[in-house]
């Protein structure tokens, strides 16, 4: 299923427990029937697109500046929280293999991984 079908799903699911999410950064996957359902649930949804995702699939007029793609590292707003966060769950071996053969289990692996980063802050001011 594709992001956007399946956020509506999601948020129909877990109404209630939402309800402090106000805002949403979602990446290019989502536009579309995806930003309907967010606002359908009462939240702002704000796409996050890389540079060059800018003008693709549009026809290039003469008033339009040709694009030159970047080269190397490019830092893409709000995307390094999500990248950041699956990097810190990287480190524990137990994440990085498909081990698990059920979703309560490998839910229970990534909160325990998640404590695990925060008990490491606290104990290293």
């Amino acid at each position: 299923m594709a992001d956007r079908d399946g956020v509506g799903l999601l948020l129909k699911k877990y109404t209630g427990q939402l309800d402090s999410v106000r805002h949403v950064w979602a990446d290019s996957g989502y536009t579309g029937k995806g930003v309907g359902h967010v606002q359908e649930a009462g939240k702002t949804i704000e796409i996050v697109r890389r540079n060059n995702e800018r003008g693709r699939g549009q026809w290039r007029t003469e008033q339009m500046p040709l694009f030159t793609a970047p080269r190397g590292f490019e830092l893409v707003r709000r995307r390094w929280v999500v990248e950041r966060s699956f990097g810190w769950l990287g480190l524990n071996r137990r994440l990085s293999k498909e081990y698990d053969y059920s979703i309560e289990s490998a839910e229970a692996w990534v909160w325990i991984a998640g404590l695990r980063n925060l008990v490491r802050r606290l104990a290293h001011p």
